[in-house]
């Protein structure tokens, strides 16, 4: 189950913006086998300046258009696998005309015991005999065992390896 971060300037439309969401959510469903109902992406636009993307000597400029992309993963794919994703992303963002060199992919990856869905202790959603809508605004209530506000009861999170690539159009 990826989670992909999506970081953009200001000015595109919303079906341009769906249209990079679903071309990078499509790109990792086809190389990395996922379900296409695994799709956790955030895009967020930002107001010119607030994105700095230089050449750092790679030999080519990035524009105002540049795709910022982190896609934080548990770990185990080659890094043939990798690749193969970073170039069908850059050739779908291509697609809707994304330079290669204005998009950017940063690689995160970590283990299961990284991820909460939001069910203490467990992956799936507590059984519980209160119904949803019998609580106050159809919220299930928390369990006695919650930690302090400002607590984490579970191992701490940490980033095991982070990788980044990027194309250029030649």
């Amino acid at each position: 189950m990826p989670f992909v971060r999506i970081d953009v300037n200001q000015g595109r439309t919303p079906v341009e913006l769906r249209a990079l969401s679903r071309g990078i959510h499509h790109a990792i469903v086809a190389d990395y086998g996922i379900p296409e109902r695994d799709y956790f992406h955030v895009l967020t636009e930002h107001p010119a300046g607030q994105i700095l993307a230089q050449d750092a000597g790679l030999g080519f400029e990035r524009t105002p258009d540049v795709v910022m992309i982190q896609i934080f993963t548990q770990a185990g794919r080659s890094q043939e696998a990798k690749q193969s994703m970073f170039a069908s992303i850059t050739e779908k963002l291509a697609v809707i005309g994304v330079a290669g060199e204005d998009v950017f992919i940063g690689y995160v990856e970590n283990t299961a015991g990284d991820w909460s869905f939001g069910f203490v202790g467990r992956s799936t959603p507590p059984v519980s005999s209160a119904s949803p809508a019998s609580s106050p605004q159809g919220l299930r209530p928390l369990p006695a065992t919650r930690p302090a506000p400002g607590r984490h009861s579970g191992p701490p999170c940490h980033v095991v390896n982070m990788s980044v690539q990027t194309f250029d159009s030649t």
